[in-house]
């Protein structure tokens, strides 16, 4: 076996340190952001998780008003039934009218929504203040609970009796 020549391994390991040490600032710099950037991204998730309560909540309240409102019909509906509506036209009728009332909504939430994302642009990273897939996705969740809300109360309805359901309050 051959000597090892000392001097130059140390010289080779100084080097290789240095460019380690180099490659870990690097990483370091790469993998954790300054607290500028930290700042904004905490920002961004609380941001994001009101935003998915407020989704949510408004899914709740929604369901809750057009829900609230079909129930009160409850008469109506019985003495549709009664006069020989069918159960898909009455269906029909509440969820058509429900959807109208939801299309109204939508349409003004999108306006004012649309309006207000200029006070909110500076914040948002990686997407733009008028993002189709944010407008279109919570419409879309929206609308599906308002007919849902509206449907469910009204198939429950029709099915009564329509001398029971003409009876209650």
């Amino acid at each position: 076996m051959g000597r090892i020549d000392r001097s130059k391994d140390q010289e080779t390991i100084e080097c290789g340190e240095a460019g380690l040490l180099g490659s870990i600032d690097l990483l370091v710099d790469l993998c954790i952001p300054d607290s500028s950037v930290l700042e904004l991204s905490f920002t961004m998730f609380t941001l994001g998780i009101a935003a998915l309560l407020a989704l949510v909540l408004g899914a709740v309240g929604l369901y809750g008003v057009l829900s609230y409102s079909v129930a009160q019909r409850t008469q109506e509906i019985g003495v549709r039934m009664a006069l020989g509506a069918e159960t898909s036209q009455v269906l029909g009728m509440i969820v058509r009218e429900g959807a109208r009332t939801q299309v109204i909504g939508l349409v003004v939430g999108l306006l004012g929504a649309a309006a207000l994302t200029r006070v909110l642009q500076g914040l948002l990273f990686g997407v733009e203040a008028l993002d189709p897939l944010t407008f279109v996705a919570t419409s879309g969740i929206l609308f599906g609970v308002g007919l849902l809300a509206a449907w469910l109360p009204a198939r429950r309805a029709a099915r009564l009796d329509p001398v029971t359901s003409m009876r209650t309050e």
